[in-house]
């Protein structure tokens, strides 16, 4: 039997409305609740205001839930005066450290989700084998127009539960996908500002994903989590987790599925026009600015949301085009965590004309290696040698092919020292062996036979 508490953080008219007709209705069905409930200790916590606290008290959900398991609604760490997503953490935060003093294992249950049946139970028997992180990648949806499908397709039992199967779910939210899910399809016309995540289709039968930050649906913490700041999936699994054969990447939607609602939200201006090349460079970017070690191993497992028996090679083929697509965007983003280490060392010629190459002519897409290797960057005294015309003749786009063939020159395969480039290549390392990530750079001298 483990020890777990189940957490929510709600508050205000649009989400609370969300909470009553999604996420409550869903947990409650027999596979979830009442099942985990049997054959665990379980507790549950709402964190909310106190006006949100009248109307909960006196739900007929509430009254059903309550036959489960002990309920706490907790009112005092709802602080209006932060942003919302900040009060979102510290009720988080809060309700985190109290499962660490009662020596329990968090589920986070958000107010905007609808959970498949089983969902909990596959939770408890994944924490049964010793893992004491859960990851799984939920699906957005327009609230307009999934809602009324949704109550069609599952209705509601006498006690007011809602019991959910994975298939089901995902065909209906992938016919009404957000427009951020939309714009995150590997080849969409357009991309939101924030690819946290990727989808490639896989047709007629769903589609595969790759995320950064995925959510932890359940932690158990190894360690004190004072040092956390930021969101679920941005940070927290890093600080609680020590051992990452403790972390459980769920590989699809067969197992649970997860949808959020939503308004359409998000304006405008967040979505732009993308060439492949654009996109690429825009999410190795965000990647480099915002994802942590974790994100960038969540991101190479693929996740399936399949709404009927995947046909395996269709699905195999997908996940191997996908798999390239993102080793393309991380290896750019080592490129440009190598350009800030040129720039750092003195060699700000090589870094200008790295960062004019990944706008400008196509590196992106034929550099697509993300495993260890070195790069070799010619100093700024050595760009003298060269003339700007020549320069500048190198870097038209019409040069691109020749470009490239130099700028491969630069690029080894695997880890060599300073010793074994000043050896091979006949040049002076002037500052070697600098170990960026699972790269290394060594500024050089000169330009490679220009």
């Amino acid at each position: 039997m483990g020890k777990f508490h189940l957490v929510t953080a709600v508050w205000g008219k649009r989400f609370l409305d969300r909470y009553m007709a999604t996420t409550l209705p869903t947990i409650l069905s027999k596979n979830n609740i009442p099942e985990f409930s049997q054959a665990n200790d379980v507790e549950y916590f709402i964190y909310t205001t106190l006006q949100e606290q009248e109307y909960l008290v006196t739900s007929s959900l509430i009254m059903e839930l309550k036959k489960y398991i002990p309920l706490h609604i907790v009112t005092n760490h709802y602080h209006p005066e932060k942003a919302k997503y900040d009060r979102v953490t510290s009720m988080y935060l809060a309700a985190l450290k109290n499962s660490i003093e009662q020596k329990a294992a968090t589920i986070f249950l958000p107010p905007d989700g609808i959970w498949s049946d089983g969902t909990l139970v596959r939770i408890s028997e994944l924490a049964a084998e010793g893992y004491r992180a859960v990851l799984s990648d939920g699906l957005r949806v327009v609230k307009e127009d999934f809602m009324p499908l949704f109550e069609g397709e599952f209705p509601r039992s006498d006690s007011g539960s809602i019991s959910v199967s994975t298939r089901k779910l995902m065909k209906l939210a992938i016919s009404c996908l957000h427009p951020y899910e939309a714009s995150i399809m590997w080849s969409a016309p357009v991309m939101h500002d924030v690819p946290f995540r990727l989808h490639w289709p896989v047709k007629g039968e769903g589609m595969v994903t790759r995320g950064f930050t995925i959510l932890p649906i359940f932690i158990h913490p190894e360690t004190e989590v004072d040092g956390w700041v930021g969101a679920l999936d941005h940070g927290l699994v890093e600080v609680a987790i020590n051992d990452p054969t403790k972390i459980y990447y769920c590989y699809g939607t067969d197992e649970f599925a997860v949808v959020s609602i939503d308004e359409l939200g998000f304006s405008a201006a967040n979505y732009k026009a993308t060439s492949k090349n654009q996109r690429i460079l825009k999410i190795a970017r965000w990647a480099y600015r915002n994802a942590t070690p974790q994100n960038l191993e969540a991101v190479k497992r693929p996740f399936r949301r399949n709404f009927v028996e995947p046909t395996e090679t269709r699905w195999n083929r997908v996940e191997r085009i996908s798999q390239k697509n993102i080793d393309t965007v991380l290896s750019c983003r080592k490129l440009l965590v190598i350009s800030d280490a040129m720039v750092d060392h003195g060699a700000n010629k090589a870094a200008a004309v790295l960062a004019y190459a990944l706008n400008n002519l196509g590196i992106t897409r034929w550099h697509k290696e993300p495993f260890p290797q070195t790069i070799i960057a010619p100093s700024d005294t050595a760009f003298r040698n060269i003339s700007e015309s020549n320069l500048d003749d190198l870097l038209r786009p019409s040069e691109r092919k020749r470009f490239l063939r130099q700028f491969f020159r630069y690029v080894i395969v695997g880890i060599r020292s300073a010793d074994e480039i000043s050896k091979d290549f006949g040049v002076t390392v002037e500052v070697g062996d600098i170990d960026v990530e699972d790269w290394r750079l060594h500024i050089i001298d000169s330009v490679l036979n220009y």
